[in-house]
């Protein structure tokens, strides 16, 4: 765990250095000063909705499990992301598995499973987004390349969890030979963690809620690039709103990378770099990257850390239990 902290640190500390060197901090602080900062708030309001529609999206992947009332789903998720955005290493993805596990009997792996369902289809959503904007935008070689690979491992991942789903029995036994050469104490965990697993992915096979939470997930990534480009009005960017997906698709791919706490670094460079595309300075596109940061991290981390005392739990605590399946 120590090493995978230090990767990530040391990521960070790259990113942070390529985001800031040569940075004319005089003309930086000059940009924030003339900024008009109104539009943080319908800024900053959009990261709330996008936290609401991610609540919502989960719920319908949790229905098969179990129907969670909307409040409970929303702050919940609300905690979790204000701990990813805190803890290194997407440790925070933990947290809402573990939270909705306690408060609805839910089991652990289950709530697990329902986390990798969301993150297929928001890599799915991605690439949609990715191949819209390459219709408007040239974009550097490597970002294209970094889409085929997405497609090419979410593709045969969701084939293949959806065989496993309407195969369920087959696949346990086929599971359970591979389960049977490991150690005896590794494969007794495994084969009680393996259903619970499986039962947490019984949404896919549903064409319909499957189809539901595709078209969710595309509106989360709409409405975040809607938020980036909203913002552009505070530094008066003349820019197209297809300047705002450039800038989403970057922030999004960088975000993949192991990153430092709260993702300082690999978010200010990658939306910068995006900007620079479409002819905005450095300075001004970094002055930029750090203000939406600002709008899609504090609002989160401040109602997190407002919700977290009603479940009574605290961030170490979350980070101790992150092994318990």
């Amino acid at each position: 765990m120590k090493k995978k902290i230090l990767i990530s640190l040391l990521f960070g500390a790259l990113f942070i250095y390529l985001a800031f060197k040569n940075t004319n901090w005089k003309e930086a602080l000059s940009v924030l000063k003339s900024a008009h900062y109104f539009y943080v708030i319908p800024t900053s309001l959009l990261t709330i909705l996008i936290i609401y529609l991610r609540s919502w999206r989960w719920g319908g992947i949790l229905t098969p499990l179990k129907k969670i009332d909307p409040w409970s789903l929303f702050s919940i998720t609300m905690i979790g992301f204000m701990a990813i955005d805190l803890l290194p290493i997407r440790m925070g993805e933990f947290a809402r598995p573990y939270l909705i596990s306690q408060k609805s009997g839910i089991k652990l792996s289950s709530s697990l499973a329902t986390i990798l369902i969301e993150r297929i289809y928001d890599l799915f959503s991605l690439v949609v987004i990715l191949m819209l904007v390459l219709l408007f935008v040239t974009l550097p070689p490597w970002v294209f390349r970094a889409g085929l690979i997405i497609i090419v491992v979410i593709l045969p991942l969701i084939i293949l969890l959806t065989i496993m789903m309407i195969k369920k029995e087959s696949s346990l036994k086929m599971i359970d030979i591979f389960i049977s050469k490991l150690p005896s104490s590794i494969s007794l965990r495994v084969r009680g963690i393996i259903p619970s697993f499986l039962d947490g992915l019984e949404m896919l096979p549903d064409l319909k809620r499957s189809l539901s939470v595709a078209f969710i997930s595309l509106l989360i990534w709409a409405v975040n690039g809607i938020a980036i480009y909203v913002l552009f009005f505070s530094f008066g960017f003349h820019l197209p709103i297809i300047a705002a997906y450039v800038a989403l698709v970057m922030i999004a791919l960088g975000l993949v990378l192991p990153a430092a706490p709260g993702f300082v670094g690999n978010f200010h460079f990658f939306c910068a770099l995006g900007l620079v595309l479409f002819g905005i300075p450095k300075t001004q596109a970094l002055t930029f990257a750090i203000l939406l940061h600002f709008t899609q991290f504090v609002p989160v981390i401040i109602c997190g850390l407002l919700l977290l005392p009603f479940y009574k739990v605290s961030l170490p605590f979350l980070l101790q239990d992150r092994k318990k399946v």
